[in-house]
């Protein structure tokens, strides 16, 4: 702004000059102060003429992790060439920048190509593209945009959870690390590669002999001998329980887990259920199918750390929608003795509950209580501890769920 001004100003001063000393070369320079401007001018003018587009388009969804191609063909039409262009796209994407100085030839065209890396659940919006000339002394700059406006719905991470099965597992006894055998139906579901701990009887040796790697039987849960017939998710999407940032936060591994909880369940036939305070009340009663999946994951997607009722309190007040068929999940960071007093009480009305305490000391919260595992594991509660860093898989493997493995 001051090198424009001075540039404006300075033509005056020079015409002063040479109309009080009437000299020649005075003169001249007063012409050549007035083309400068001019000539900076038609630089911007005809650098954003004759420039064509063409736009990649984008996917409407995505899920973190998933990796894309953005790009931007630019032409130039006009046999005069386009110097000092800068081109850049508008998005609000988490760590994304897509831009660079290009020189467009006579007649030629640059391609601008972005990997965009999908790193955060939400919505977000990529472009439009904006090029800007300016001409080299910076007097003027002329903007133009190229294309719309296109949104980018991200969903969370869903880790495959191969080993976490709540229903099948000896409640009473954590230390015994035994399956329930009657539980388990004759009906293999699916197979899946050999980890430790596995029973060698379960092993698919057909497979294992094509695919030169053990490979474990997964059997159907037998239904039949339990009372349990729907599954409901409650995330705590509390603000004050939260703790960490971006990726690496409270909240963001807990919509990891409960999306990934839901996808398994959900996949095995169960009706579920979710229940959230976030910055709405999201509520979707026990169904099946790959629409309920789909709309809850949408929703796990747009959800915002933002509620103002703790999950003790949700869980209280939305008690009357639990019953001893079913099969309570709770996912949260707060440790409090009123969670633990919520799941006990939660205990006495279901026949499962599981809680899976996202460790916020670990993300760096000072406060927090380190009796609140064990005290709910004492009084019946499935419990799994979760740690920034971990692996989702391994930490809510329930064939390790232990008493010693519990802090």
């Amino acid at each position: 702004m001051k090198i424009r001004i001075i540039y404006f100003i300075l033509p005056v001063i020079i015409g002063l000059i040479a109309s009080a000393t009437g000299f020649t070369l005075v003169w001249r320079l007063f012409i050549l102060s007035i083309l400068v401007p001019v000539v900076c001018y038609l630089w911007t003018f005809y650098n954003m003429r004759n420039i064509g587009s063409q736009i990649r388009s984008i996917p409407p969804k995505g899920q973190v992790g998933d990796v894309f191609d953005d790009q931007i063909t630019l032409t130039n039409f006009s046999k005069l060439p386009k110097l000092m262009l800068e081109v850049k796209e508008e998005a609000d994407l988490p760590d994304y920048i897509n831009m660079a100085s290009i020189n467009l030839l006579s007649k030629a065209s640059f391609s601008l190509n972005a990997g965009v890396h999908l790193t955060r659940r939400g919505l977000f919006h990529l472009g439009p593209y904006k090029v800007t000339a300016a001409d080299p002394l910076g007097l003027f700059k002329q903007t133009r945009s190229f294309g719309r406006p296109a949104e980018i719905l991200v969903y969370p991470n869903i880790v495959e959870l191969p080993v976490f099965d709540p229903l099948t597992y000896a409640n009473l006894g954590y230390g015994s690390g035994r399956w329930l055998e009657n539980q388990i139906s004759p009906n293999v579901a699916s197979i899946r590669d050999y980890v430790s701990g596995d029973s060698l009887k379960h092993i698919h040796w057909k497979s294992a002999a094509h695919s030169s790697k053990l490979m474990v039987k997964v059997f159907d849960p037998d239904r039949s001998h339990s009372s349990v017939k729907t599954i409901w998710v409650v995330v705590d999407m509390s603000r004050d329980s939260q703790s960490g940032s971006g990726s690496q936060s409270t909240e963001e591994y807990q919509v990891t887990i409960a999306a990934s909880v839901i996808k398994r369940y959900i996949e095995n036939g169960w009706p579920v259920g979710m229940l959230a305070s976030a910055q709405q009340t999201y509520l979707f009663p026990p169904e099946t199918g790959n629409y309920h999946l789909e709309t809850m994951v949408h929703s796990l997607a747009l959800m915002k750390a933002e509620g103002q009722t703790p999950i003790d309190q949700l869980i209280a007040g939305e008690s009357s929608r639990f019953d001893i068929n079913t099969m309570l999940i709770v996912i949260t960071s707060s440790w409090s003795e009123s969670l633990v007093s919520s799941l006990v009480q939660a205990k006495g009305q279901q026949g499962v509950v599981v809680a899976i305490l996202v460790d916020p000391r670990s993300f760096g919260y000072e406060g927090g209580r380190d009796n609140v595992p064990r005290s709910l594991a004492s009084k019946g509660v499935q419990v799994y501890v979760i740690k920034k860093g971990d692996n989702l898989a391994s930490a809510l493997d329930s064939r390790r769920l232990t008493t010693s493995n519990i802090l």
